[in-house]
């Protein structure tokens, strides 16, 4: 499966879905999100697209498997949604965050 380019309004759509889950399974806490959907998001609407969200996700038993859901369910690779970007992530960098939005409390 190749990796679907999402729209700004796909990000918003998973995000609702990835959120509503979380919420489910009653995760509390905060997931930061960086490059190209954290721009699209919040600084450049006009953003074409981007093949993944990358984010800072906190551990939590269900996280893996609302991520698989999510991506079975839109067609997605299982990526979608990744942490992988943590390792560029000066530690200690707290301070520097802009909160964009709250989604489902």
């Amino acid at each position: 499966m190749s990796k679907r380019e999402l729209s700004r309004d796909d990000v918003i759509n998973l995000l609702d879905q990835f959120c509503l889950q979380l919420k489910s399974v009653n995760f509390t806490g905060v997931i930061s999100l960086v490059g190209g959907a954290a721009i699209a998001l919040a600084y450049n609407h006009k953003r074409e697209f981007t093949i993944d969200i990358d984010a800072l996700l906190p551990a939590h038993p269900e996280m893996s498997r609302i991520i698989a859901s999510i991506a079975t369910e839109n067609g997605l690779e299982f990526d979608w949604i990744n942490g992988d970007v943590e390792e560029f992530i000066p530690y200690g960098l707290n301070d520097a965050w802009n909160h964009y939005d709250e989604i489902h409390g």
